[in-house]
């Protein structure tokens, strides 16, 4: 099944006098991310971004990670919020969030009781998994890799909602993050024994592509290793 192309949005920050209207145009930050992340992230950085820089018009992108990675790679963003693990080589990135992932089971579940899972304690469990086009896809299989197992899936999802649905009906468990828009009634989150095991979401850009004003004042305002930030960008 094809997935849908990705959403546009424009979101126009007013501009408070007539003469901030001519610089407006020359402020058009252009974003691109991964659709779990519109529900939280994305409004409060915008939020905050707009506290400082109130004359800023954000052109907003979201969708999957092949179609956000593929707008981003054409120059149709500056910037991409998206994990660690889809960088390359011609990319930089820094985080802007880490979020703890939790085995996710039915209330109805044997070890919605528990207090703590090990992820060897899944073994046997069907796994509700994830296709490749999501972007928390690739930090699962590197977890899993750094741990010298993994867990066959029984379904492969598009998204993380749907994840949440088949849990929530009892056809399996996963590992997700707990975050809004994942929070079902129904679901019962286990903290995961092994360390390491978290999401780190970030802003990417390209080493070779120009970073304006504007992206760069993002950036600055989202990270709180500033001096890091600006060596990269020099």
């Amino acid at each position: 099944m094809e997935s849908p192309p990705p959403e546009r949005v424009c979101y126009q920050i007013q501009p408070r006098n007539p003469r901030s209207r001519a610089v407006e145009s020359l402020r058009i930050l252009d974003i691109s991310y991964l659709n779990i992340l519109g529900v939280d992230l994305v409004p409060d950085l915008i939020r905050d971004y707009q506290t400082k820089n109130p004359n800023v018009r954000f052109d907003l992108t979201q969708g999957n990670l092949g179609d956000i990675n593929e707008h981003f790679e054409k120059g149709h963003s500056d910037l991409m919020i998206t994990s660690r693990e889809s960088t390359m080589n011609s990319h930089e990135w820094i985080v802007i969030r880490k979020t703890p992932l939790y085995i996710v089971v039915s209330d109805q579940h044997p070890f919605a009781s528990r207090s703590s899972l090990s992820l060897l304690d899944l073994s046997g469990e069907p796994f509700v998994g994830l296709k490749k086009n999501c972007g928390l896809k690739a930090t699962i299989t590197s977890r899993f890799e750094n741990t010298g197992f993994m867990l066959a899936s029984t379904f492969d999802a598009e998204d993380l909602p749907t994840v949440a649905g088949f849990i929530k009906a009892g056809l399996g468990v996963s590992v997700l993050p707990k975050t809004l828009g994942l929070m079902l009634d129904g679901l019962v989150w286990v903290p995961i024994r092994e360390e390491g095991w978290e999401w780190e979401v970030g802003l990417k850009w390209r080493k070779d592509r120009y970073v304006s004003p504007a992206a760069k004042r993002l950036l600055i305002i989202s990270t709180k290793s500033k001096l890091c930030l600006l060596s990269l960008l020099s």
